[in-house]
């Protein structure tokens, strides 16, 4: 009896230790690309709302987008209770591709932002974010992102 109730010991042990490394794991993602993978992530003092979702496919190019809302509390005040969005462009061609892009963020509040046209280089495989004042958005506090777009030119 005492061996299996030490074994019960053992497994339930093993069992909390994976849950708990597994949580850590997704609790705690190394930079806003891994964070953007599953939606309820954090990073700093926002959550992922929607996570890396096509916004354009072409050309030899994705464009994808991520959506983050800002905690209430956020120590940065432009953040509190706000929506951040995230562009990458992704090539899927074989070489890296360049081309200029104007991406757009509508609010629920009615609001249009618009930002670019920006030259990109989008390399193979990968995500290549940009600077931020052409592919981050952020919008007012209590605003929601309502829909997102991007234009090649």
């Amino acid at each position: 009896m005492r061996k299996v109730v030490r074994s019960i010991f053992v497994l339930v042990g093993m069992a909390t230790a994976a849950a708990v490394g597994m949580h850590a794991n997704q609790a705690r993602p190394d930079s806003l690309e891994m964070a953007c993978e599953r939606a309820g992530s954090d990073v700093g003092a926002s959550v992922v709302r929607q996570a890396w979702t096509a916004a354009y496919t072409g050309d030899g190019v994705e464009v994808q987008f991520c959506i983050l809302r800002g905690a209430y509390d956020s120590p940065l005040t432009f953040e509190r209770n706000a929506e951040i969005v995230h562009f990458v462009v992704i090539g899927t061609a074989g070489a890296p591709v360049a081309g200029r892009y104007t991406f757009r963020v509508t609010t629920t509040g009615g609001r249009v932002i618009e930002q670019g046209p920006a030259e990109i280089e989008a390399g193979a495989g990968f995500r290549r974010g940009c600077r931020a004042d052409v592919c981050q958005f952020i919008t007012e506090p209590g605003e929601h992102v309502r829909a997102v777009g991007v234009k090649l030119e």
